[in-house]
């Protein structure tokens, strides 16, 4: 198996462990990752299909499947007529409840685009309802949408990554802390032969408020939802932290991870020094 991509990793919009995570587990299953070079052929030849960039071969193989990604399908609405505002890829501008720039016209789903997830546009119809009926509600937040990929292991994402989560930093002149708690320190994850993975949680230093998770391993995407309701309750660390969490179940890593990000994970050796890449100072 080859992967095709146009960056130099797998799942490059995502936090750089899970992708660097994914890269290496694809090694170990022998599936080739060439990237850096878009795809700009694909034609049959003596019966196997070639992917070629240019003049250049990049990969043979009996089947091709192609993921190239998708763009809002807002062309025959005529929005236009309407004034409604759309931005340069054609999707609907909409506000935090998700009113277009009529504000009696509401609009949800991969048109607005975004994440284009079902369950990002399930919630924004929910908003938008609501907002419509005058009932007291949550505003649509893209930075609480969870993120759940099926690969082997499985990843999911929530939040802020470690390089948006430094930005913002910098920006507003304070500081975050990162924990990591690895799978295979699980007594669940090798009862179950799946050790794999680990969870990476991001913190604000001051104010202890969780920014972002990011995990890949076994059921991952089951596990990023306790994530999710802390950053969406603007929740810090010690919600999960003060959480008993059940012995023995992959759900450790998650409150490991959440320790350690204050250097108190108990199943971790304590560090003497704060490595560079845990502590990150303005």
């Amino acid at each position: 198996v080859t992967m095709l991509g146009m960056l130099d990793k797998p799942l490059p919009t995502m936090d750089k462990s899970i992708s660097n995570i994914t890269f290496r587990e694809m090694k170990k299953k022998k599936i080739n990752f060439r990237g850096g070079k878009p795809v700009t052929s694909i034609k049959q030849v003596d019966g196997m299909w070639q992917a070629g960039s240019n003049e250049e071969i990049l990969a043979s193989a009996e089947k091709v499947l192609v993921c190239t990604g998708r763009v809002a399908n807002t062309k025959g609405l005529n929005l236009q007529s309407n004034f409604i505002e759309c931005d340069k890829r054609g999707s609907i501008l909409v506000d935090e409840y998700m009113r277009t720039s009529k504000p009696n016209i509401y609009a949800a789903g991969d048109v607005t685009g975004g994440i284009m997830l079902a369950h990002a546009a399930s919630a924004q119809s929910k908003v938008a309802i609501a907002h419509m009926l005058n009932i007291e509600g949550q505003a649509y937040d893209v930075n609480c949408i969870p993120s759940a990929i099926f690969t082997t292991p499985e990843a999911a994402s929530v939040g802020l990554t470690e390089e948006q989560a430094l930005l913002q930093a910098k920006q507003q002149g304070r500081e975050i802390s990162i924990g990591n708690f690895d799978m295979r320190a699980l007594g669940k994850a090798h009862a179950m032969g799946d050790i794999a993975g680990g969870v990476k949680l991001i913190a604000d230093m001051q104010s202890r408020r969780l920014l972002g998770a990011h995990m890949v391993g076994a059921n991952v995407t089951e596990l990023i939802h306790e994530a999710t309701l802390v950053i969406t309750r603007k929740g810090s660390v010690d919600d999960i932290t003060r959480t008993i969490h059940a012995h023995p179940t992959l759900s450790e890593a998650v409150i490991e991870a959440a320790e350690d990000v204050f250097d108190q994970a108990c199943h971790k050796p304590l560090k003497q020094q704060r490595v560079k890449r845990h502590a990150s100072t303005v």
